[in-house]
Parts: structure tokens; sequence; C-alpha cells
């Protein structure tokens, strides 16, 4: 699997992707809207750039107007999908610090059903364009980072033979053999899409699941609709931060000061404050790691609320114990992942003021739960409160393990090699 951050399905009819490419702005905005250059990662066609003008992709087989043309920020498409009903595409581009932020979205008409097993495999499909869009930017051969499968091997070896066999030239071979690996890339990420929705993965504020921006750093994004101030209290006051994270037992707001969670190895410095957009905190070594580990919260402004990116680095380390061999260099496991997950989904329920289990898919182990605590509130009077706040606690572990599971095939398949 590539690196790149996954969709959401944000309703019945709408599949959105975000990503960062580290170049500027205008950048990006040739690649998306000039014909020699999307015809490399996307598909050959051809595009009007004004309001009113048409387009074309992969013959006459995606056909629409130009619905505005604001370079080097915006581009919305109308059109209809083969075998699909009409749509919108919407490219939104914005400078952010490293580079350019992409919001892509596309919106049907009407509900399209599962978009995972839509004509066409978008989740998937899309996610893989997008992959090849950064290996374009990044002046990279398409492919470059495709994982090496048995099919891949297949494919090569295919071409080879039909270019000795004249049936096509070489330049022909090898773009056959990159269709096919681009095809089995979207059918695996079709059933990561799948896994992640029938593991509920995405909801509540979900951007989907972190991602490794290289072997050290990970990356979480969520839009919350609330104002900026709103999720700053949420993140800075022990009050809250009871609520949905881990309650404090040190909390010196201010550069400088020092900070302990709960738990014990939680704890280091505040390093970095500008409210209400941007905390650092550093966090105390593990023994045998460098310094320098931290995690930190940005926050911006956006249609309809805050957008929330949540960074962790993890400074080297000689090993970690209890990780995999080859993966313990770094900290990364199911358990951290899925609870930072598990944490924003909270942070989502905190923030909408309803209980933090109120969205989660039901399940037996939640059932009986809620049986059991109800039971002992009538035999032994236990209080309500308490009850209720068992009820949401095991049904939170519940949720912890199920994306625990799910994180470890995430890392296994997309954290970047030593």
């Amino acid at each position: 699997m590539t690196e790149g951050g996954f969709g959401r399905i944000v309703d019945d009819r709408t599949l959105q992707y975000e990503r960062i490419f580290p170049h500027p702005i205008e950048r990006v905005w040739r690649a998306i809207t000039d014909p020699a250059e999307f015809g490399q990662w996307f598909m050959a066609g051809s595009l009007e750039l004004r309001a009113g003008g048409a387009y074309q992709f992969g013959g006459a087989a995606w056909t629409g107007e130009v619905l505005a043309a604001a370079p080097p920020t915006l581009l919305r498409l109308a059109g209809r999908a083969p075998n699909g009903g009409p749509f919108t595409l919407d490219y939104v581009l914005e400078p952010v610090a490293g580079g350019t932020r992409m919001l892509f979205t596309q919106r049907f008409e009407a509900p399209a059903g599962d978009l995972d097993a839509h004509p066409n495999g978008l989740a998937g499909g899309w996610h893989e364009l997008f992959d090849s869009l950064g290996e374009w930017i990044d002046g990279a051969p398409i492919g470059t980072r495709l994982p090496r499968t048995d099919l891949a091997a297949i494919a090569e070896g295919w071409a080879k033979a039909k270019v000795e066999e004249g049936a096509f030239d070489a330049a022909s071979g090898e773009r056959h053999a990159l269709d096919l690996r681009r095809e089995e890339e979207v059918a695996q990420l079709n059933r990561r899409y799948r896994e992640r929705r029938s593991a509920g993965a995405a909801g509540q504020g979900d951007a989907g699941l972190g991602r490794f921006l290289n072997r050290h750093t990970l990356e979480f994004v969520r839009v919350y609709p609330h104002p900026i101030e709103r999720v700053w209290r949420a993140i800075t006051e022990p009050k809250e931060l009871a609520r949905w994270f881990i309650p404090t037992t040190r909390w010196e707001f201010q550069e400088g000061g020092a900070y302990r969670f709960h738990d014990d190895g939680f704890m280091g410095e505040i390093t970095t404050i500008d409210a209400p957009r941007f905390v650092r905190f550093g966090a105390q070594p593990a023994p045998g790691q460098e310094p320098g580990s931290f995690f930190q919260y940005e926050l911006t402004p956006v249609d309809g609320g805050t957008r929330l990116r949540f960074v962790q680095y993890a400074a080297p380390s000689a090993v970690w114990e209890g990780r995999p061999e080859g993966r313990n260099d770094v900290p990364w496991a199911g358990g951290n992942l899925g609870g930072w997950h598990e944490y924003w989904e909270a942070l989502a329920a905190h923030l909408d003021g309803v209980p933090a289990d109120s969205r989660l898919p039901t399940t037996r182990m939640g059932e009986l739960v809620a049986d059991w605590v109800g039971k002992v509130q009538i035999e032994y009077g236990m209080d309500p409160k308490l009850g209720a706040r068992i009820r949401i606690g095991l049904r939170r572990e519940e949720r912890w393990a199920e994306l625990n599971a799910l994180y470890e095939k995430v890392i296994e398949e997309t954290l970047p090699a030593a």
C-alpha cells in the first residue's frame, strides 16, 4: 500500500479526500488542470479552464461542463460517470505549511449506495489516482511506490514476452504492465475501504485513518463542526480533557510548563503555544530514545467548523520492546494508533454534547453491558452516573480493541521502510 491518506464517505452520495503535497499551489494546480499533466496520472483528455467550458477524460468516457474555475484554488466540474449518475467534482487547493492542501469531493445528485462498490471502484480508484498524482508532482515515475507483488512480476514477464513476440513496442509493454499493477492496487484499496466501513472506522468527524508522513511521524486530520475557540478549549482545559481524553495530574499550561496525564509515562514539557491555533507537547524520552519526541495540535477555521491536524513524532530509538522484528525501531502499534483514533471519535461526541458511545455501532457486548448496568442499578442501587461511566468505558474499550486490529493491518501495509 502507498502512504496517501484514506478518503471518507461523508454520506450516501459524497466521497471526499484530503491530501497535502510538498509543492507550491501553482505546481499542484497545473498537475490537475493541464491536459499534458493530468494525462499522465489520471486519463488523457481535454479541459477548457473557464466557467461553461467543456471537458472530457478517457476519450468520451467522462464528459461534462466546468462549473467554476478560480486559478489556483478552485476547480468544479459537473458530469456523468460511465454507468453512473450525475455528479460534481471539486478540487479545492490552499497553501499550508510545507506545501499545498488539496480537498477533493465527488458528490452525486442522488444517493450512490455503497460508494466503495460503485462503478469504476470509486473509493479505491480515486485513492490510487491521488497516489499517482503525488508521484507525478514529485517527479517520480508513476507506479514507483507500488508494492512488489506476484502479479507485478507476472505482468512484467507477460509484457516482456509480448514485446519479444512483436505484439507491441517496449513503451506499450511497460504501460500495459503498469496498468495491471495499478488495477491490482485499486482492488486492494477497495478491499481496505470495505474493511474500514465494516469496522466502523469512518464517522464522527472522521477524515479517515491516521497515516504515516514518514517512518517516525504520524498524522490524523479531523474536521469538527464547531468554532475554533470551542475546539481549543476541549484540547487544552483539564476538565474537558478528562471527559474525552485522559485526566491530567499536572498541568502548567504555559510555554516551558510541565504536564502529565494519568499515565505516568505520558508526560513532558509544553514547548509552544499559539492560542487558539497551535500547541506542541514535548514528550519525555523513553529509555534509549533520542530526545525530541512530541505531539501537537494545529487548528484551522474552515467552512462549517474547525480542522484539527494532529501530528505525533517519535524520535529514533535503539529498540522498542514488544514490537515485531523489523518494526522495533519505532513505537507504532495497533494500540497507540487505535487509541488516538478512538479519542478523536470521543472528542467529536464531547463537542457535540452526546455520550461518547452514542454513535458507535451496536454490538452484542454493548447490549450485554447496558443490560448488566441496568440490573446492577436496580438490584444494588448503583448511582446512574457511575453506571453510565462504566457502560461508556467498557464500550470504548471494545471500540479500541476493534481499532487496534484495524491499525495493525495499516502499520503492516503502510509503515515506510527503515
